[in-house]
């Protein structure tokens, strides 16, 4: 049984209109038929990562005169979920409140209840929202449309587990493959699917440039005595999981080999899995704070100068367009998804070979020679052109108009 995380009374439209315009012509009542475009988000949880706040930037601008979204998610939200963001854009949630291990178990008795609701457009995103989409909701009511953040290639090499890992790449795969859509979140990723034989529509990640702004001068001397950092250091700064795929190992060791090591910080805000050694590998040197976690990310990048990264893979990096939004230059490491971004404006950071430390090192040092004003303008500018949120969600829109008449239902 269906577990409403939020009660909102809701009409179904397309049983409203049946019944009022039925007696019109046909052509007539099909065009106003088509006037609201009904969608259901599929997601496993509103846990507070990139992916889910892509999904809030795409609701947050939706055109609600034309569409009618409405949120699934599959298990009960975390400690760390964004439900309460969601909460305020007035969207019916409901949740299905599954375990992960009695999913499979329990899809079967809960198929009739999901099929109740018959929408235009099933937009799903992960493994196990992608195969709720193609095996419980109807084909022959629902355009199904999924979501590609991830570079699906690296993981299924590159990932600890090894043979299962592959095995569920494999599984993925063949769920992505079943859908009417696709969308990838990166030119990259996009090419990354073409060699599994999928084509895919490249969607670019956006960023709130609204809220994610510079500060002026006096502005970011002031937030700065606020968060207890020194107004006379360049300030360095990544956000993000500490895992190893993000290679903060590389950004410790660049940074103490760096000849301006002496007149900076290096800010890490996150937690994760590899958190402990890399407190090791810092081996207590007051340059470089570990902040864990923090609610108040926006405002230690108004406070910075310079964002790096020394991932191994991404789709399309949340953080470094929230950086670039700040006015941030970047230093990227050389993956593709990287040199997608910087490629658009030079002017805006630079990379360095990934997982050398040298490399990084030497980067850093080109730092002191750069106008970082100038980059910084070049790096809002990027953001505001390449990766509004808005423009990402009236990309989405757009597509949902030329895919209802692609396939009709």
């Amino acid at each position: 049984m269906l577990c409403f995380i939020e009660h909102q009374v809701s009409v179904n439209y397309r049983t409203v209109m049946k019944s009022s315009l039925s007696n019109l012509h046909p052509r007539l009542f099909k065009k106003e038929l088509r006037m609201m475009i009904d969608i259901v988000y599929l997601y496993s949880t509103l846990r507070r990562t990139g992916p889910t706040s892509q999904l809030y930037y795409l609701l947050r601008h939706l055109d609600r005169s034309r569409f009618n979204p409405r949120i699934l998610t599959i298990s009960p939200e975390p400690e760390n979920s964004d439900f309460s963001r969601f909460k305020e854009l007035d969207i019916i949630i409901e949740c299905l409140g599954l375990k992960r291990k009695s999913i499979f178990y329990s899809l079967t008795k809960r198929k009739n209840r999901l099929l109740e609701n018959s929408f235009h457009i099933v937009q799903s995103y992960g493994l196990r929202a992608d195969m709720f989409s193609v095996n419980y909701f109807a084909k022959e009511n629902s355009v199904n449309i999924t979501t590609v953040r991830n570079d699906i290639h690296y993981d299924s090499i590159n990932n600890n587990h090894g043979l299962i890992n592959k095995l569920i790449t494999r599984i993925y795969m063949n769920n992505v493959k079943r859908m009417d859509y696709i969308v990838a979140c990166s030119r990259t990723i996009s090419r990354v699917l073409r060699g599994y034989g999928v084509s895919s529509l490249t969607i670019n990640n956006g960023v709130d440039v609204e809220s994610f702004l510079p500060l002026s001068r006096e502005e970011k001397s002031k937030m700065r005595r606020k968060l207890d950092i020194p107004n006379d250091k360049l300030v360095m700064i990544f956000t993000g999981r500490v895992i190893r795929s993000k290679d903060i190992h590389t950004l410790i060791r660049g940074f103490k080999r760096s000849r301006i090591s002496n007149r900076s910080i290096l800010l890490i805000l996150g937690d994760g899995d590899d958190l402990g050694r890399c407190i090791l590998e810092a081996n207590n040197d007051d340059s470089i704070r570990f902040l864990r976690f923090r609610k108040n990310v926006k405002e230690y990048l108004q406070v910075s100068d310079l964002y790096v990264s020394a991932s191994k893979t991404e789709g399309m990096p949340n953080s470094v367009l929230e950086a670039l939004s700040c006015g941030l230059p970047v230093c990227l490491s050389e993956i593709d998804q990287h040199k997608e971004v910087i490629e658009l404006d030079r002017k805006a950071g630079f990379l360095f070979t990934r997982g050398s430390t040298e490399s990084f090192a030497e980067e850093l040092d080109r730092v002191g020679n750069q106008d970082l004003e100038v980059m910084s303008r070049h790096a809002r500018s990027l953001a505001e052109k390449e990766f509004s949120a808005k423009e990402m969600s009236l990309r989405y829109q757009r597509t949902y108009e030329k895919l209802l008449e692609k396939f009709p239902r």
